[in-house]
């Protein structure tokens, strides 16, 4: 036993500490190869099982595309798989999904190769009427525009046109103060705090210099705050983590670079909400809040009697039980309405209340 703790506390070579490295990248580049085998073999089961199916290559601002994912919104595909040089329309390697014939509606997700302009992901919808032993070409630009053009086949009117009603409202886009949900919110939190803290430390400093109040007393608001901090970092997220962590990493990453692009922004009491294309992302009384558009059940404004007209509150039920509780404070009122018709247009089986 005591050979082994001594074999175990002795520092490691510069030998042993190399060839722990070059086994970890080996275990990285087996399974990278593997996983890549494992969406080959599906898409030749995919083909067999589907005789016909269109295939459509991938390309990522004007190149073919090597990292990536897609979500399937109608029809039936495949995943994404590396197409090798010799099959590829454009004799490069490059990624490839196949699509049963018949209305096909994908979400992709693809990741710009080293040295293309842009951001690191970008994402994009498609939807068309894939052909029988079609070939088409799905382009991604950099800035979030999608092409798809025909390369093998008969119909070229394959695209589908969405026919969507106008919105109701019109929202000015604003980017977060952080790239990162998590981060933005710790962020937005630790200068609200800090506002509080100093305000908080600004009348005690007064009643200290002409109350005659120890000064002591001083000491209070950085505790306080540091207490408040950790609080909002651990406890303020779970309702947040409890959500995210249910969903499917590809959904994820997806919330993620729709969080980082412009978009809605609506002021709330100590907090704001983002409106994004599926979901709400809510920093509501130093809590952090994830609310699933397609799982709200029904919709109800609230104004308080006690406030003066100084506060109204939207209420959102969900299926699963939860109640989140959105309040507007003042001039910010005249943004409930826009939100809960928002919620309506992404969400029409939810229920409209009356208060």
């Amino acid at each position: 036993m005591e050979n082994f703790l001594a074999l175990w506390n002795r520092p490691l070579e510069n030998t042993e500490i190399l060839a722990i490295l070059g086994a970890i990248a080996l275990l990285i580049l087996l399974s990278i190869w593997r996983d890549s085998r494992r969406r080959a073999a599906n898409a030749k089961r995919f083909s067999r099982k589907h005789p016909g199916a269109a295939l459509i290559c991938l390309y990522f601002g004007g190149q073919p595309a090597y990292k990536g994912d897609l979500t399937c919104e109608e029809g039936i595909v495949c995943s994404p798989f590396l197409l090798s040089a010799a099959h590829h329309p454009g004799r490069e390697k490059g990624l490839a999904f196949y699509a049963s014939p018949g209305l096909t509606t994908v979400r992709l997700m693809l990741r710009a190769p080293k040295g293309a302009s842009g951001g690191a992901a970008v994402s994009g919808r498609i939807s068309f009427q894939a052909e029988p032993n079609g070939v088409y070409r799905a382009q991604i630009w950099p800035d979030g525009r999608t092409e798809l053009s025909l390369l093998k086949g008969r119909e070229f009117h394959f695209v589908v046109e969405e026919q969507k009603p106008a919105p109701q409202h019109e929202f000015p886009l604003s980017e977060p103060t952080r790239p990162e949900i998590l981060s933005d919110f710790h962020f937005r939190e630790f200068r609200r705090l800090l506002g509080s803290c100093l305000c908080l430390l600004l009348l005690l400093g007064y009643l200290v210099a002409i109350g005659g109040l120890p000064a002591i007393v001083l000491a209070a608001p950085p505790a306080l705050w540091i207490m408040m901090l950790m609080v909002a970092f651990t406890v303020g997220t779970r309702s947040f983590h409890q959500t995210w962590d249910t969903l499917p990493l590809q959904r994820q990453e997806q919330i993620q670079l729709e969080f980082q692009q412009p978009h809605p922004i609506c002021k709330l009491f100590m907090g704001e909400v983002h409106l994004l294309s599926h979901c709400l992302i809510c920093r509501h009384g130093g809590r952090l809040s994830l609310i699933l558009v397609d799982e709200i059940v029904s919709v109800r404004s609230l104004r308080y009697g006690k406030t003066y007209g100084m506060a109204k509150s939207l209420i959102l039920q969900t299926t699963s039980g939860k109640t989140f509780q959105l309040e507007f404070w003042a001039g910010g009122q005249a943004e409930l309405p826009k939100v809960e018709s928002w919620i309506m247009e992404q969400n029409p089986r939810a229920t409209v209340m009356d208060s």
